[in-house]
């Protein structure tokens, strides 16, 4: 309610502002036109002037009395709307800059106590630099945790409304943007098991569904034991089944309120893969590379209002998943399945990379041709001659290599 008055009281006062102005920029404009008028006024037209007489001494004025002071908000608006104008939409602005800036740093503080003492006892290292929880903005808060088995790093990011900010607030309302909670952990296992799975609502598993490995590894499929109201997209029923066990299914009943989208992949290039150069590129054919996928979880949440009982179950289902990451492991024909798709996937991407390499030595060569050219023009009838020579000469290879192919096949 509080932002909603605020929104209101800035549409008024510039509103005030915006008519103001225009009326000061009219008095200005018929000021300037009867001055305009007085200056372009010809001798002709001006009455002759009187005959001066002799003036009795004029009598002197009477003392003005001084001007009452102003004691009432009303007379100060009416003498000084303009400045009354900016001095409260300063005060506004500063009001609601502090009062969202502790809010946000309310929640995040909130969310912190209930979860560090599980990332102190999980990680080696938490926070940095003796924050615990690190301020990325005054809507953006990260607990950061590192020093683990086979985790590189674990990243949880409160991504809080602007409410510091009306007209950001506003504009994240009307256009339904909600507190969330983003979890990356990075992992590290020496062998892991072929695996992309994403659990989550319908809305969510839409937008994964773009995602490069989702994208090219997964399907939608039905696993019994899933919380109503979650779908579930992953490379096989079998490989879904195996890996959400009771266990880990019963967690996601327990968090399900909070739940948008669980990702769990060996293949993650990245929201969007960089794709393959094309010839018209910069790009060096020696630095035209196939990307090192990432074995990540990522964990996108909505944050309930002040649900401690939620809250506190966050790093410890964290946890729980990144342990069932790491030991699980699939049967002998999962496993060729899946490493049959992922070589698949990589050999579509070499061949693109090879088809770049091939156009661009064919452009390179043939931008190489025309420099020789114009060079043997310079030097004379000679050098273009034995440069003529020499493509004739190359073409005739060509065409027997050609010849000698057709032969073969």
């Amino acid at each position: 309610m509080m932002q909603g008055r605020n929104a209101m009281f800035l549409g008024l006062a510039l509103g005030l502002l915006l008519l103001g102005s225009w009326s000061g920029v009219r008095a200005d404009a018929d000021v300037a036109d009867d001055e305009f008028d007085v200056a372009q006024a010809t001798p002709e037209s001006q009455p002759a002037a009187p005959i001066p007489q002799p003036q009795a001494a004029p009598t002197p004025p009477a003392p003005a009395e001084p001007a009452a002071p102003i004691t009432s908000f009303p007379v100060l608006v009416q003498k000084f709307p303009l400045e009354v104008t900016l001095v409260a939409l300063l005060l506004i602005y500063m009001v609601n800059y502090v009062y969202g800036t502790m809010v946000n740093k309310k929640i995040a503080t909130r969310i912190a106590e209930r979860n560090i003492v599980a990332m102190r006892e999980a990680f080696g290292a938490v926070g940095d630099q003796g924050d615990e929880l690190i301020c990325e903005s005054n809507n953006e808060y990260v607990l950061y945790g590192t020093g683990r088995t086979d985790v590189v790093r674990c990243n949880i990011s409160i991504d809080l409304l602007r409410r510091q900010d009306a007209i950001g607030y506003l504009i994240e309302l009307f256009t339904h943007v909600e507190d969330a909670i983003n979890v990356t952990v990075d992992l590290r296992c020496p062998e892991p098991a072929p695996l992309v799975l994403t659990v989550g609502t319908p809305a969510a598993l839409r937008r994964m569904a773009e995602h490069e490995d989702s994208k090219f590894f997964t399907s939608m499929v039905d696993i019994r034991g899933v919380p109503s109201g979650l779908d579930v997209l992953t490379e096989s029923p079998e490989l879904g089944a195996a890996f959400l066990t009771k266990e880990l299914l019963d967690a996601i009943q327990s968090l399900k309120p909070m739940i948008n989208a669980i990702h769990v992949s060996d293949q993650w290039y990245g929201v969007k893969m960089l794709e393959p150069p094309s010839f018209d590129s910069n790009t060096a054919p020696e630095d035209a590379v196939m990307p090192e996928a990432r074995q990540v979880i990522s964990l996108s949440l909505k944050l309930p209002y002040d649900d401690a009982n939620l809250e506190s179950k966050l790093v410890p289902f964290i946890l729980q998943l990144t342990e069932r990451v790491r030991t699980f492991a699939c049967t002998g024909a999962m496993a060729a399945k899946a490493d049959k798709r992922r070589s698949k996937f990589k050999e579509a991407y070499r061949k693109a990379i090879n088809t770049y390499k091939t156009q661009k030595q064919h452009l390179d060569g043939q931008d190489r041709r025309v420099k020789q050219k114009l060079e043997a023009q310079k030097q004379g009838e000679a050098a273009f001659a034995k440069f003529e020579e020499k493509q004739k000469k190359r073409m005739q290879r060509k065409q027997a290599k050609k010849g000698m192919v057709k032969m073969v096949m």
